[in-house]
């Protein structure tokens, strides 16, 4: 599956009542929410040994909260997390690669 063929499921979050889709991109299973001006990237491979949230490269280093509606609630968490739409997607395509540069990526597990 590529960036494209999700981009339809991430259209669709509006920040109120659809904020989160979930989709398997090469081995990693992505949870994207928020909408439509921010949005938060978490990914989990090999059932769960392997996490992976996406960053910033904009909010690095802000010490400023940002709100983001997720799931139905509102979270208050830090800029560093919470993506543009073009940042989400080149987050999105190291998915499909498999190549998670530590620029753009926090990584958890082996």
């Amino acid at each position: 599956m590529t960036q494209q063929d999700i981009a339809p499921a991430i259209d669709a979050l509006d920040g109120r009542s659809h904020t989160l889709t979930t989709v398997l991109l090469g081995g990693w299973e992505a949870m994207v929410g928020g909408g439509p001006e921010g949005y938060i990237l978490t990914a989990s491979a090999e059932g769960g040994r392997r996490t992976a949230n996406a960053l910033s490269p904009d909010g690095a280093g802000s010490a400023e909260p940002v709100k983001v509606l997720v799931g139905g609630q509102e979270i208050e968490g830090p800029r560093g997390y919470v993506l543009s739409r073009a940042e989400l997607d080149a987050a999105l395509d190291d998915l499909v690669l498999g190549e998670l540069p530590r620029k753009r990526w926090a990584l958890a597990g082996r």
